[in-house]
């Protein structure tokens, strides 16, 4: 989770996202987390929804999220403040489902990636 800002700031600075081809969404930013280990661990991927996914430019992947059922969160504020909040209190909480950690998945509004503050929504799959 600590390298993400910096993750973020790369994928911004080398214009990753006006690479991406054939937006559906392109007002919007995903952030997706998947194939995640015993260790904690788990890959990182960014982007948006695409209308196709014929062509994929090189240095970029495509990445489809599972058919899951989803809890979803709804924060507002500071990301690099509100986002590790959430996770940690979704690391520590009992819920009343299970979390499936097939691939989770946050959704931001481009714009608010000029402030890095904002409201944003955090996908957690479900079983």
């Amino acid at each position: 989770m600590k390298d993400i800002p910096q993750f973020l700031d790369i994928f911004f600075k080398e214009n990753m996202f006006e690479k991406i081809p054939n937006k559906a969404e392109p007002e919007f930013l995903y952030c997706m987390y998947t194939d995640y280990d015993t260790q904690g661990n788990y890959n990182y991927f960014v982007g948006t929804t695409v209308t196709n996914v014929d062509t994929v430019p090189a240095g970029l992947v495509s990445k489809t999220v599972p058919a899951s059922q989803y809890a979803l969160f709804k924060e507002n504020g500071a990301f690099y403040e509100k986002v590790p909040a959430l996770w940690q209190h979704i690391w520590t909480t009992s819920f009343s489902f299970q979390w499936a950690k097939k691939a989770d998945f946050e959704k931001y509004h481009l714009s608010t990636f000029a402030t890095q503050s904002g409201p944003f929504e955090l996908y957690l799959s479900a079983k």
